[in-house]
């Protein structure tokens, strides 16, 4: 992305690509349920895969050629918060007081991790513009978490996710015809690039992802995102012998408190807040 050797819309075009290719494979024989389920409900399939594989991928690489990476970073891990919000007002899913205070918390230690690990962002305007798409994939990403709920408990996580990026396949192939960007015009680093984005963080990713909104709720799984920056900085210290600061400790420590108290909310009676 910072080089601009290639344009997010093709990149984001090879990873819904090697997803869709990826989850078939591995469908199998239960590949013939995609008829059925598309007769059935494809206007929904065609919504989660407009936020979630289309408008989200937009949004998130185009904020990375405007934005740091720490800003963005932070900025995209508010998503749990609009979750708790969405789920509450469509799913009917309740904001108790532990679960409002645990979501609040893990922010402020997400943010105090990956600011640790990364660096303060640099000050001034010019990064507004990154900022709000960094927001806006947030958003997309709450909307894909919780209007997937239903299509995952009725088709699979696996199916879901597959039909959401074959869609999002063909989205991407028509944007980037319309703005004349051929997809075949793809250095091998970002060919390779495109393809671990598909099969990794896509094509397992996002359906072990759905594959949760089975047994918890979407705001109890919005809260667990957290855990990336911990991921993240773990890596960092394992594999780039990076070392700990006060920072990203203090920020893990508030993390695991945010879950743990989240997880109250589950075995206490709820009051409702919202």
């Amino acid at each position: 992305m910072n080089d601009k050797s290639v344009h997010p819309f093709i990149i984001s075009f090879w990873r819904c690509l090697f997803a869709s290719l990826f989850l078939f494979a591995i469908l199998g024989r239960r590949a013939k349920k995609i008829p059925a389920a598309l007769k059935s409900d494809w206007k929904r399939f065609l919504f989660i895969s407009f936020t979630g594989a289309f408008i989200f991928n937009i949004f998130v690489f185009s904020s990375l050629r405007h934005t740091t990476a720490t800003s963005s970073s932070i900025l995209m891990n508010a998503n749990p918060i609009f979750i708790l919000v969405i789920a509450s007002i469509f799913a009917g899913e309740k904001i108790t007081p532990a679960r409002l205070l645990g979501v609040i918390l893990g922010f402020t230690g997400c943010i105090m991790v990956i600011m640790g690990t990364e660096g303060s962002p640099p000050a001034g305007n010019t990064l507004l513009k990154g900022n709000i798409m960094a927001v806006a994939g947030s958003l997309c990403w709450a909307v894909y978490t919780v209007a997937g709920k239903v299509p995952t408990q009725k088709y699979g996580s696996l199916l879901t996710t597959f039909l959401s990026f074959s869609f999002g396949t063909v989205f991407f192939f028509l944007l980037n015809s319309a703005k004349g960007f051929p997809v075949t015009a793809i250095n091998p680093s970002a060919f390779i690039a495109g393809a671990y984005l598909g099969i990794i963080p896509a094509g397992i990713g996002f359906t072990i992802w759905y594959n949760a909104l089975k047994y918890i709720e979407a705001g109890e799984l919005g809260i667990l995102q957290y855990l990336t920056p911990i991921t993240t900085a773990v890596l960092a210290v394992t594999i780039l012998k990076e070392s700990f600061t006060i920072l990203v400790i203090s920020g893990m420590s508030i993390i695991f408190f945010s879950i743990y108290i989240s997880d109250i909310a589950k075995k206490k009676t709820p009051t409702r807040v919202f």
